[in-house]
């Protein structure tokens, strides 16, 4: 088959590879969540439109107090 096309060894794996991956950041851009940029994001400075690296590492690492950092800050907000 691949004599067929004409295609060698590396573009017959290549090619499928390619096809996978575009696939695949499509899909990751297109469904993404897209939060309002006003949103307050727990540890972070005022106006962040993203999480730090330390913040992300700190929900893998320390997830309990995280929960409970924003929770008190999202309960005390409401009532303020």
């Amino acid at each position: 088959m691949d004599r067929i096309l004409g295609l060698g060894t590396f573009q017959t794996i290549a090619l499928p590879l390619l096809i996978v991956f575009t696939v695949w950041a499509a899909t990751l851009y297109f469904t993404r969540i897209r939060y309002p940029s006003n949103l307050p994001r727990i540890r972070e400075k005022e106006g962040a439109t993203r999480f730090s690296l330390k913040t992300r590492l700190a929900y893998y690492k320390d997830c309990q107090n995280l929960f409970n950092e924003a929770y008190e800050k999202v309960s005390l907000s409401i009532y303020l």
